[in-house]
């Protein structure tokens, strides 16, 4: 018990010692930092703040400044998002080296690497480069160099170097973040880029990457910033990505179809894989957008005729669009081991409701992989085949089961409604949403058949 009584005079000590910093959190305040590596991560976002001096912080980075060891064996970094009076920053500490960070200005640490927040797109070109300070420009013949694919453990897709506010990233799609806590990116010619800092836009599928260096050959592109008079509909554009995620970088040809506010349509046929591919503007050389998404289309019998029809905007039943990176009026750093632990909520949550769905449509036996759902049926089948229970008990037992369901798939949204989600995120939990509701109104017309119910009952055997 003393342990709990010495509380309320370390928060007093706590709040007595902001107080007195209250002109160095002016010039000087820590927004994040983490120590740590690989998936072992220590927050010491409040202990760095409280050796901020004259809003100014330099100590070294070490086991025994940063509170102990996170991970044994692994060479540890530190990672700090801070503010100054010069606006916003983020930088890279590796252990055994001086963080110094100095309220005044944006020197950061020693040995360490530092960029300043992404700055939403306005009316003047964020992201244009001084021509004359560019050893080249990049061309129809090797804006390929620029193209990467991304891999990992659950997937693999396309990213591309471009220019923003005159600083080279990385391009590609958030959900092409979410293929691995590991990304493999690599160019065409088999050299690596080492991600270091994620920005993800609030309200588009697009992510720019910091890294730690990029190859010499890599020229980064332009971006477009729209309306442009020398882009219009109809123009010539290519699409390059990593296709099927076969770990090659192809290119397909095809059309402007349409620009809208958000995003950009065009007619190239792609694959998955081709995600966070560039879409390459043949005329201006410079990129319009991120390739994000194939849409397939079904229409009413009143739309098919305007389908039918030579004059329609619509040619065929699939569409692609692409995020346009001009457009995005809001940028947010991203904690990447949080939005991995929530990509993995995701996935389980998909798999689980996908095993629930076949169950209740018997359109596979996928079903097999969801335990919880097996030991529930075992435990109604158990008491409807008993020749010891009444009919009562059969019934409840079998209403029970279908209770059982609605409860894992309610449990399937309940364990993401209270995280975070970034855009790409928020477009799976909208499929997690619309699953569960299947799922509900699966099992409320199953409870008004009993013959229904207990077929389905017996399909577990």
């Amino acid at each position: 018990m003393d342990q709990f009584r010495k509380f309320p005079v370390i928060l007093l000590l706590l709040f007595l010692t902001n107080i007195g910093n209250a002109q160095d959190f002016q010039d000087l305040a820590i927004i994040k930092a983490s120590y740590g590596a690989k998936n072992s991560w220590r927050d010491l976002t409040s202990i760095l703040q409280r050796e901020i001096r004259g809003g100014k912080l330099n100590l070294p980075v070490g086991n025994h400044t940063m509170g102990g060891d996170p991970i044994f064996g692994e060479v540890k970094v530190l990672h700090v998002r801070y503010r100054s009076k010069r606006g916003e920053f983020e930088t890279t500490v590796r252990e055994g080296e001086n963080l110094e960070l100095n309220g005044d200005s944006t020197i950061g640490a020693s040995a360490s690497s530092e960029t300043t927040l992404p700055q939403a797109a306005t009316s003047s070109p964020p992201n244009t480069l001084n021509r004359t300070t560019a050893v080249a420009q990049p061309s129809p013949s090797n804006f390929l160099n620029a193209v990467v694919t991304i891999s990992g453990d659950h997937g693999a897709g396309t990213g591309f170097v471009c220019l923003f506010n005159k600083k080279p990233f990385l391009a590609t799609n958030q959900h092409i973040l979410a293929v691995g806590r590991r990304l493999s990116i690599r160019t065409r010619m088999g050299k690596p880029l080492i991600s270091q800092i994620f920005y993800v836009a609030e309200d588009a599928d697009i992510a720019l990457i910091q890294c730690t260096s990029i190859p010499s050959e890599v020229i980064p592109l332009e971006l477009a910033n729209l309306p442009d008079a020398s882009i219009i509909e109809n123009d010539s554009v290519i699409v390059a990505g990593n296709s099927k995620g076969d770990d090659v970088i192809t290119q397909t040809p095809g059309r402007l179809r349409a620009i809208g506010p958000l995003r950009i349509e065009v007619d190239n046929p792609v694959y998955p894989g081709n995600s966070g591919s560039p879409i390459f503007h043949s005329a201006t050389n410079k990129v319009l957008g991120v390739l994000t998404e194939a849409r397939q289309l079904r229409f009413s019998d009143i739309e098919k005729a305007s389908f039918r029809s030579k004059n329609s905007s619509i040619k065929t039943d699939v569409r692609y669009f692409g995020h346009r990176i001009d457009s995005v009026q809001k940028w947010a750093i991203l904690d990447w081991h949080t939005f991995q632990q929530t990509q993995s909520l995701i996935r389980q949550s998909l798999d689980e409701l996908d095993n629930l769905i076949a169950y209740l449509t018997t359109d596979s036996e996928r079903y097999k992989d969801l335990r919880s759902l097996h030991a529930a049926r075992n435990k109604a089948a158990l008491i409807y085949y008993s020749k010891d229970h009444s009919i009562a008990d059969k019934a409840e037992a079998v209403n029970r089961f279908l209770r059982d369901i609605e409860g894992f798939a309610r449990v399937a949204k309940l364990r993401l409604e209270r995280r975070k989600l970034h855009f790409s995120q928020r477009n799976s939990f909208e499929a997690i949403a619309q699953a569960v509701d299947f799922i509900l109104q699966r099992t409320a017309s199953i409870k008004q058949d009993h013959d229904l119910a207990v077929a389905l009952l017996q399909g577990g055997n």
